[in-house]
């Protein structure tokens, strides 16, 4: 963030009235608003651009808000707040468990909705912004080149993997530690022209540890999903 107020808010909401109350309400507390209305549109902007927080909506025309997170979870790091007129349990805990900072009840009242936002936002002040995350990823005796997509060992020397293999590590790499399932592996490679099913994702990931030549490096978390075996280097 640039300042102890300022922040740079992105709004994910397609009825119109309710992402301009939004917008009007975010630049009321100081925030600098880009508002979009469909998850296309987000992904495009989160992908050019930076952010310190995203708020959105679940119910969007061209995908499920959920998915979505788990989409945006494998790119960024951003905290992500829920504004969102479903109060079943199951979507709250679905959403947390897909990685959002706050799930609010679009009947809040704006002065408690300012209030929460500005709490996710300090206790984010130490997380990297988009901008600000180096797009070299060193992990154990390995070096992953996120633009050039390239891994490289010890030595460097770079490692035989398939542009589908690189993104999938990537996606766990990002991760640090955090477990990830087949759907959000399968949501952070969901842009290529052929993504894999979710039975291919373990083939993939076979196949990762054997030319890594280190089965560890990528731990298998029986009935959840995977991780990365080792944590990222500063």
């Amino acid at each position: 963030m640039t300042g102890s107020t300022s922040a740079r808010i992105l709004i994910i909401e397609d009825v119109m009235i309710m992402q301009e109350f939004l917008r009007l309400q975010m630049e009321a507390g100081g925030h600098e608003v880009t508002a979009v209305g469909d998850a296309e549109q987000a992904l495009a902007e989160i992908k050019n651009s930076t952010f310190d927080m995203i708020l959105m909506d679940l119910g969007l025309p061209d995908e499920d808000g959920l998915v979505l997170i788990r989409r945006i979870r494998a790119l960024r790091d951003t905290a992500i707040v829920v504004l969102t007129a479903r109060e079943e349990d199951d979507a709250r805990l679905a959403a947390f468990e897909a990685g959002v900072d706050d799930y609010i009840d679009k009947q809040v009242n704006a002065r408690e909705l300012l209030a929460r936002i500005r709490n996710v936002l300090n206790r984010n002040k130490g997380r990297p912004s988009q901008g600000e995350v180096s797009t070299l990823q060193r992990f154990g005796t390995w070096t992953l080149d996120l633009d050039a997509y390239t891994l490289l060992d010890e030595s460097g020397q770079a490692i035989d993997l398939t542009p589908m293999e690189l993104r999938i590590l990537g996606a766990l790499v990002r991760a640090n530690r955090r477990v990830l399932n087949r759907d959000q592996l399968l949501d952070a490679v969901s842009d290529t022209a052929e993504p894999p099913t979710d039975r291919m994702i373990d083939a993939y990931i076979s196949r990762i540890r054997r030319k890594m030549g280190d089965a560890s490096v990528i731990q298998t978390i029986r009935g959840v999903g995977y991780r990365l075996g080792m944590s990222q280097q500063d």
